[in-house]
């Protein structure tokens, strides 16, 4: 696992939002920024996956993944593009898409996605770090994505909704229907969901990288780190867990 300076947490903060500020204008801005204000820390602190050997499984995880989403969807457009691939999408869709096809791993409007695993055996045998909160109402990621987008009144595209519902590509389940044709009439008519998950994918693959390359160096800090995160009060049918901001500044 990777861990996070605060300089860094900041500095991905600060450069999340000057993104919406060049990308979006008008009231879609206002209600973005509105949204995002509402998450408050959990935009910061929230982790991008569960166990220690996926993809930034550590505070400021799932910020850090989303920028490399947009940076990496970015540069593959522009490749595609030079080899010849058609480009029927627009920047700001693709920036759209990029920045909220993990949205719902934020959590719902009340509770995180992620709190800290506490079962020993499955920290130690399993490696997983983070488990799914208990209080929240079972959703797929872009289900509970496109809820919280309508719940901000913030509207998209056609093209934004196709980048964000297929950017897991066929490794989900629930996306094959869309992949899995063959008849020209049920074939993709845009390129934007491509585009969208061969960045998620390679920004992933990237981000594992550097976690195999890290694995030695930073396992005691991954002890440290894993202690900031929320944990579940046990034996309660809905369990209460503080923060992210709170547990950091502790």
């Amino acid at each position: 696992m990777i861990e996070f300076s605060v300089e860094q947490i900041e500095a991905n903060h600060k450069r999340f939002f000057q993104i919406i500020e060049d990308t979006f204008d008008g009231t879609r801005k206002e209600k973005i920024l509105k949204m995002y204000e509402h998450f408050g820390d959990r935009l910061v602190y929230s982790p991008a996956s569960s166990f220690g050997y996926f993809h930034l499984s550590c505070i400021g995880g799932y910020i850090q993944h989303v920028l490399n989403v947009i940076d990496t969807s970015k540069k593959v457009k522009v490749m595609y593009e030079d080899m010849g691939g058609t480009i029927d999408f627009t920047n700001e869709e693709l920036i759209f898409a990029a920045m909220h096809h993990d949205l719902g791993k934020l959590g719902d409007l009340e509770h995180e996605f992620y709190v800290v695993e506490d079962r020993e055996w499955q920290k130690n045998t399993q490696n997983r770090l983070f488990n799914l909160n208990p209080n929240l109402k079972f959703m797929e990621i872009s289900d509970r994505t496109f809820f919280l987008l309508q719940h901000f009144d913030i509207k998209y595209t056609e093209n934004e909704m196709l980048g964000i519902r297929l950017a897991d590509g066929v490794f989900a389940e629930t996306n094959k229907p869309y992949y899995m044709v063959f008849g020209k009439d049920k074939q993709f008519r845009t390129n934007i969901q491509h585009v969208v998950h061969w960045g998620d994918w390679m920004a992933t693959r990237m981000e594992v990288d550097r976690w195999n390359r890290n694995e030695k160096v930073i396992v005691d800090n991954e002890k440290l780190a894993v202690k900031k995160i929320a944990k579940p009060t046990p034996k309660t049918a809905t369990p209460q867990v503080k923060t992210l901001m709170e547990l950091f500044d502790e």
